[in-house]
């Protein structure tokens, strides 16, 4: 699997793009700042919401993957079994 596709990847290129908007949770921005940055809130729950988010995406892309190799399977199965009628 190429590097791109990773969930790690994904995560941290999403992650890149939020972390330069700065316009959420403008509430919290003073207690950011008095935080080590490797323990910031915001970055954990960020994290945490755009790991769920990728994971349920991922699987939902790998479940419509399969859905269309499982019919076009069971389409030249039949298509083998009435071939010879």
């Amino acid at each position: 699997m190429k590097n791109k596709f990773t969930q790690t990847y994904l995560i941290n290129c999403v992650l890149g793009k939020f972390i330069d908007s700065n316009n959420l949770f403008l509430n919290l921005k003073e207690h950011s700042h008095d935080q080590n940055p490797l323990e910031n809130h915001i970055i954990h729950l960020m994290k945490a919401i755009i790991s769920k988010y990728i994971k349920i995406r991922l699987y939902h892309i790998g479940k419509q993957t399969m859905k269309n190799v499982q019919s076009q399977r069971h389409f030249r199965h039949k298509l083998t079994l009435f071939q010879g009628q």
